[in-house]
């Protein structure tokens, strides 16, 4: 019957269990095998260390790799394992499993000696005759005590018919010999303990799973260290000649016996050194910790430029040792950041990069991204303008020229350049201008300009004093109107903000204006002045940027030449530059004057002039901005915003809950063709959803499907309700064809694909965010309006949906009247003595209640308290 079960699972079938009364007597079978065990001292917590080192095991190796093994499914589920041991020869070697499996006799298990080939094969579908399946007890030792199942040669049977001819037990464990009696454990004795071993399991027939929780090698020799190693080092490994470094080598002791008295030696003979040179472990000579086994000497290098290997041995008192080496990079002078010869301010240094090396992976500075046969060195800045340069009759290298602060691991771009400005003699030198700072280190590089090698002379120059807003951090105030003179002159490049609209080409000089809500103007209109070729910059500070991250400023508007009529453009010329913007109530705004290319030169003298131009609509969010409850209702705005209309601000970054009511979905279907390089020519074709239910809006989303347009990064997508446009896709994912993309601000960063589809936030300049709707009546017209940016592609808008949740009156929680500063719902004498509070602490509100800051707010706030009367707040 046994048989006739394994023989039905052989081509995968689902054995089934076998009935109770086929099953022998287990206890009875049982009892004899812990009598075995307790014969040979394997009974738990009689021979060996506890349950989960059953028996004897004087040195082992483990795993736990927790494994799932697959099932199978036509050809055997198989997983591997492997574990690598070190030591003496192996001797009398045992293995140990804990292997939960729901039907035993599926299982294969073979061990493997990867030095010498040799496969043990530990079990085999026990229980089963020829390829049969056997056993359908579960589990292979017991993995909630941790008892395994041991496969050990002296073991007194296999665990196979005859000897157990249906067990019926589950978490089986005792010690049991390998499954194959002709070629057993002892196939291992006398081989080497230094190899990797690999276990397989597999599953050989459906239905049943299991897993290979861990498992254990056992021998009598030791399965560790047979003889003291070391693995060396140097730091840094890349030295200077006449600079130091630390040699280290960290010890593994021998195992069996223990290695006692470790000595390490090294051979410092090709770096200066000694023959012999002790290493310590003792807290001295270079090693900081004693006794960690990691033994050091510090040394000072003195050799040639190159790759120097040093030998070492390690040595114990059982005279034991093994031998080793580790390299140490010798650099020349200049060749390596690390190695950056010091220049003093006022002085040069003549050199040649024949013999330099390439300095791959720096990053790109001020566009410039070739690295080749570099020479490093380095400068105190003293708060002047410093100019590095190679302008010298001794420069024969056709040179390029990185200025670099931070560390050799972590390097950023000061400025970068290929050749002078104005120029000098040869033409083939460069010259790198920048405002330093006091004590600051500047790292300068001099490289080839992308093939050659020779003779330069690098000079740096001090020119003077920085002009006071030559960085953004010395930027000047300026009020609306107003008119400054401008002077660049001596100013220094401004590498890191983002380009623009134009790109930053010459040095420039740093302003900042405070936004009213208006729409502002700032332009060098008046020829009178100007003698250069000016362009304007102007940035926002926005999530992440400022003056201590140029990189993460927020581009405004930017412009080169300004030739159209007034008001929109300067009107003649090409020096002059004009732009407009509208600002935020409260952000600050940077604005970079700087210079162009044009034939009046790159830096000069000029007049900027600020303007207001009045009220204005969809300024770009420079201020953090956040929930506000205004008399109940959650709309999201900027806290100085949220302050002058009397509100309470919820904090930067909070929302109105994201719209916890009820959610109400428009759709439209228009089908409307999107003409090809429409923005330009006709401008956005629109489509329009009516809303009729009326609700205060907490949430805002839109999908908007085009799921043939042939070049995506074409199109621009917005959408409008009353005064408010919201840009959610600007100019984004380039050829991709079709786009089916729910623009939510709580959405991911979007990803672009062959369709673009998902729920991401609104992406590209000035996009989003959809919350600027919180606050508004639902009701009324909402427009989505798209256009393709480009020609030579076409698609159709075939459908959107508009998906707008209601806000839950309790974001903003109770209504409150003004008289009831305490917020406790009534309005009494505690307000007077609370809004003082809030007064005296010079919050805002309090100082600017009625719209006079100061005493005035006093007596506007106790007018409004008489004139509600006390009691409940209305």
């Amino acid at each position: 019957m046994i048989v006739a079960a394994a023989g039905a699972c052989a081509w995968g079938g689902v054995p089934p269990r076998e009935a109770g009364a086929v099953a022998l007597d287990h206890v009875g079978i049982k009892a004899q095998q812990e009598a075995w065990e307790k014969a040979n001292g394997l009974v738990p917590g009689e021979g060996g260390s506890g349950p989960e080192m059953r028996g004897v095991c004087p040195n082992s190796a483990s795993r736990s790799p927790n494994v799932a093994i697959p099932q199978f499914n036509v050809t055997p589920g198989i997983v591997t394992d492997s574990m690598t041991t070190n030591g003496d020869p192996l001797l009398n070697v045992r293995a140990r499993l804990i292997i939960p499996h729901t039907w035993q006799g599926d299982v294969i298990a073979k061990l493997r000696h990867e030095v010498s080939g040799i496969e043990v094969t530990l079990i085999d579908r026990p229980g089963g005759t020829g390829t049969g399946v056997g056993f359908s007890a579960d589990n292979f030792g017991n993995n909630t005590t941790g008892i395994p199942f041991v496969l050990d040669d002296s073991a007194a049977t296999t665990y196979d018919l005859p000897q157990v001819a249906a067990p019926g037990t589950a978490n089986v464990t005792g010690s049991w010999k390998p499954d194959d009696l002709s070629f057993t454990l002892a196939a291992f004795n006398g081989l080497t303990a230094a190899t990797v071993w690999t276990l397989t399991v597999s599953d050989n027939a459906g239905g049943d799973v299991g897993t290979l929780v861990s498992w254990t090698l056992c021998s009598d020799n030791a399965l560790g260290q047979g003889i003291p190693t070391g693995v060396g080092s140097a730091n840094p490994a890349a030295v200077v000649s006449g600079q130091s470094t630390t040699i280290s080598v960290t010890v593994s002791p021998a195992q069996g016996p223990p290695s006692t008295d470790i000595e390490v030696e090294a051979d410092l003979t090709l770096i200066g050194g000694s023959a012999t040179q002790q290493l310590f472990d003792n807290a001295t000579n270079g090693d900081d910790i004693a006794g960690d086994n990691i033994f050091r000497f510090t040394t000072v290098v003195t050799a040639s430029p190159g790759v120097q290997a040093v030998p070492f041995t390690v040595s114990d008192a059982e005279m034991r040792s093994s031998t080793g080496s580790l390299n140490v990079t010798i650099i020349a002078p200049g060749d390596g950041c690390v190695a950056a010869v010091p220049v003093a301010i006022g002085s040069s240094v003549i050199s040649n990069n024949a013999s330099a090396t390439n300095d791959p992976g720096l990053p790109t500075c001020n566009g410039l991204l070739t690295f080749n046969l570099g020479l490093w060195y380095t400068v105190v800045g003293n708060g002047n303008v410093l100019n590095a340069t190679t302008c010298s009759a001794n420069t024969v290298l056709n040179t390029r020229l990185y200025v670099y602060t931070g560390t050799c691991a972590a390097l950023t771009c000061v400025d970068a350049a290929a050749a002078t400005s104005p120029a000098c003699s040869p033409a083939t030198a460069a010259s790198a201008r920048f405002c330093s700072t006091s004590g600051q280190t500047y790292y300068i590089l001099v490289t080839n300009d992308t093939t050659g090698s020779g003779q330069f002379e690098l000079s740096v120059l001090d020119e003077g004093a920085c002009l006071a807003n030559d960085r953004c951090s010395g930027a000047v105030p300026l009020s609306v109107p107003s008119t400054t003179v401008v002077t660049t002159t001596g100013s220094t490049s401004d590498i890191g903000p983002p380009t623009c609209t134009t790109t930053i080409v010459r040095g420039g000089v740093w302003y900042t204006v405070v936004g009213n809500g208006n729409s502002y103007v700032a332009d060098t209109c008046d020829s009178t002045s100007g003698n250069f070729d000016t362009r304007l910059s102007v940035f926002c500070a926005g999530a992440t940027g400022g003056c201590g991250n140029l990189a993460g400023l927020t581009c405004i508007t930017g412009i080169d030449n300004a030739t159209l009529a007034p008001p929109n453009g300067c009107g003649t010329g090409t020096q002059q530059s004009r732009v407009s913007w509208c600002t935020q109530t409260g952000a600050t705004y940077y604005i970079l004057v700087h210079g162009g290319t044009g034939t009046q030169g790159a830096t000069g003298t000029t007049t900027l002039t600020l303007g207001d131009l009045g009220s204005c609509a969809g300024a770009v969010a420079c201020l953090p901005s956040g929930g506000c409850c205004v008399a109940g209702v959650c709309n999201v705005q900027t806290e100085a915003g949220c302050l002058a209309a009397g509100g309470n601000y919820l904090g930067d970054n909070s929302n109105c809950g994201q719209g916890s009511g009820p959610a109400f979905t428009y759709i439209s279907n228009p089908a409307l063709a999107i003409p090809d390089n429409g923005c330009v020519a006709a401008g956005f074709v629109t489509d329009s959803l009516v809303v009729p239910d009326s609700f205060i809006v907490g949430d805002v989303n839109v999908r908007v499907e085009v799921p043939d347009h042939t070049f995506i990064g074409d199109l621009r997508i917005r959408v409008v309700h009353g005064a408010t446009t919201i840009a959610l896709l600007e100019r984004q994912c380039g050829t991709n064809l079709g786009l089916d993309v729910t623009f939510d601000d709580e959405g991911a960063t979007l990803v672009c694909a062959m369709p673009t589809v998902g729920t991401y936030r609104p992406t590209g300049t000035n996009t989003g965010p959809l919350s600027a709707f919180d606050g508004v009546d639902s009701a009324g017209t909402w427009t989505l309006e798209i256009c393709d940016g480009a020609g030579a592609d076409l698609g159709t808008l075939s459908s959107w949906t508009l998906s707008l949740v209601e806000q839950d009156a309790s974001v903003c929680g109770p209504a409150f009247c003004d008289a009831d500063w305490c917020q406790d719902g009534t309005v009494g004498v505690p307000d007077i003595f609370c809004f003082l509070s809030d007064w005296f602490a010079n919050d805002p509100v309090a100082r600017n209640y009625g719209g006079t800051n100061g005493v005035p707010a006093i007596f506007a706030f106790l007018s409004e308290w008489f004139a509600e009367g006390t009691g409940p707040c209305p």
